[in-house]
């Protein structure tokens, strides 16, 4: 069984007049190709910070938007457990 790649944005609602930071589901298909395109989509609005989760191969990879908003700083972990 193949397990579907998922996407996060960080995403920021007001509770109680306090900015509290969470991360939101994108919805996708769960294949790399449609994964690939929705990244492309959030790097195009300017999305600050989202990671792609990849279950099967056990690894994690953060988009952050630099300082500049110009580029974004990707690393890869790998998830424990």
């Amino acid at each position: 069984m193949e397990h579907p790649l998922k996407i996060y944005k960080r995403d920021q609602k007001t509770v109680k007049k306090i900015p509290r930071s969470y991360l939101k589901e994108v919805k996708t298909k769960g294949d790399p190709e449609s994964v690939a395109a929705a990244v492309k989509s959030l790097q195009e609005t300017g999305c600050t910070y989202f990671e792609v989760v990849d279950q099967g191969n056990q690894k994690k990879t953060t988009y952050t938007m630099g300082i500049f908003c110009k580029n974004y700083k990707v690393k890869t972990y790998k998830i424990q457990g």
